[in-house]
């Protein structure tokens, strides 16, 4: 029980830097937020701001920031009930597809550069309760290791090479507790999880920046429609990965040794 608390601690914080990223570049170019949600499935909390409504949600793992135009939007453009999509009452300027390209990258890649700063300082900071005289150092050559490991998985993907939910509790069982491990671990997550979203997918932050790019060359917005598709279809071949890795895992994790007949 202590393992799985930990790790929902571990990747709620990290979530938490992630979906802070994109909401504070959001504010300071004078984006329009609806919700910032903490977690997925139903609200258990909720608490109207000043700028936006904060939300705690059932399941903790995943994270949202409901940004104003993201994609373009018609003005028949409809909510789920049927209503007019709240993003009609926005003005203009305050959504984000009106934007200029440069200031839609830096919201869009917020999220992966909070990821990637933290990400650093989780390394740092275990290092140098290790090794304090060379905590830079290692921190450093840590990050480019998992830069390095990226590259390779992509360049020759491998099952064996990706790591799920059940990958990463077993990380946080081995730490057993200790801060520096745990520290190290948080660290390797929060870079893991920004190069995970820089992929230009379009479900993920690198993919969404890639459309924006697509919409200033081509000079015209996406439909509704096509964003919805790619997105939606992208997510779902990502859950199916998801899925497959997890499924591989607990098959390992069963099947072990002394689990055999």
């Amino acid at each position: 029980m202590r393992d799985l608390l930990l790790l929902a601690l571990i990747l709620s914080s990290i979530i938490l830097i992630h979906e802070s990223g994109h909401y504070l570049a959001a504010r300071a170019f004078g984006i329009e937020c609806r919700t910032f949600s903490l977690g997925m499935g139903p609200v258990l909390w909720s608490r109207q701001g000043k700028h936006v409504k904060w939300c705690l949600r059932l399941v903790p793992c995943g994270g949202s920031v409901e940004i104003a135009g993201e994609s373009w939007v018609p003005a028949d453009c409809i909510d789920p009930d049927g209503s007019p999509s709240w993003i009609l009452s926005v003005p203009i300027k305050k959504r984000l597809y009106a934007r200029p390209f440069r200031q839609r990258a830096l919201v869009l890649s917020a999220g992966i550069m909070a990821n990637l700063v933290t990400g650093f300082l989780f390394l740092f900071i275990a290092c140098y309760m290790v090794r304090p005289d060379q905590a830079f150092s290692l921190a450093l050559s840590s990050l480019g290791q998992m830069f390095a490991s990226f590259a390779q998985v992509l360049t020759h993907p491998s099952p064996d090479s990706l790591s799920g939910p059940v990958g990463i509790w077993q990380s946080v069982q081995f730490a057993n507790g200790q801060a520096s491990v745990l520290l190290y671990l948080a660290g390797i997550l929060s870079v893991s999880i920004a190069l995970f979203n820089a992929l230009p997918v379009p479900a993920l932050d690198g993919g969404r920046v890639i459309m924006a790019l697509v919409e200033r060359i081509r000079r015209k917005h996406f439909s509704l429609k096509t964003s919805n598709i790619l997105i939606a279809g992208s997510m779902l071949v990502l859950c199916f990965m998801m899925l497959a890795v997890t499924g591989r895992e607990l098959w390992q994790l069963f099947d072990g040794p002394g689990m055999g007949t």
